[in-house]
């Protein structure tokens, strides 16, 4: 074996002596020798030129930014200030329904299926409608407490005119109902307001 190749040796020898060794050595042939490890170079794609070496240093490179979550808090926020909105938009689609429904409101209320104004008031009682309009197809009565309703049907123009009164003496225009019982004019009623609360809670007769 080559000198070269040698290192230090052990001071004892007891059992063995232990020899050091500069570099890895492999037995071939019956001869020792310094070990090579070689490395298989894969084959290039074509038209593909060698690659250049990366001088930059690492302190060169882009510098890494952390990417802070967003706090729990701000979260919270977040979804406090989208709810007030969610619950404002709400309060004012509830106002409008309630002032053009007829609960609040005081005018004449008017559906979309209106497509005439009714020539009607809270001052008219059943001998002007008859008047503007004609005798009615039918003619039915219903009672209440404390009022009374009574209903001039006519089909033509497919409406149920309605009044309502203490008594017979004294019946007085509310509003006109569509062919499907739903409220499509209204006018104010004395005590009630807007007549239209009274069409919609009032029961097809």
């Amino acid at each position: 074996m080559p000198r070269r190749y040698l290192g230090e040796i052990s001071r004892v020898d007891a059992p063995v002596m232990i020899v050091g060794l500069l570099a890895e050595l492999e037995y071939r042939a019956g001869v020792v020798w310094p070990a090579e490890r070689r490395v298989i170079e894969m084959p290039r794609a074509v038209n593909d030129g060698p690659r250049p070496r990366m001088t930059q240093s690492p302190a060169a490179r882009a510098p890494v930014v952390s990417i802070r979550l967003e706090s729990e808090r701000t979260s919270r926020v977040g979804k406090v200030v989208v709810g007030g909105v969610a619950i404002g938009v709400a309060g004012c689609v509830l106002a409008i329904s309630l002032f053009r429904g007829g609960v609040v409101a005081t005018r004449a209320f008017y559906t979309p299926s209106m497509q005439e104004n009714l020539p009607f008031s809270s001052h008219d009682d059943r001998s002007t409608v008859l008047r503007i309009w004609g005798q009615p197809a039918a003619e039915r009565w219903s009672p209440a407490a404390g009022s009374q309703f009574e209903l001039l049907a006519y089909p033509h123009r497919g409406l149920y005119v309605i009044l309502m009164g203490h008594d017979s003496g004294d019946m007085r225009y509310i509003g006109a109902m569509d062919w499907n019982w739903r409220p499509a004019h209204a006018v104010d009623v004395a005590g009630y307001g807007s007549g239209y609360g009274l069409l919609r809670r009032l029961a097809r007769f």
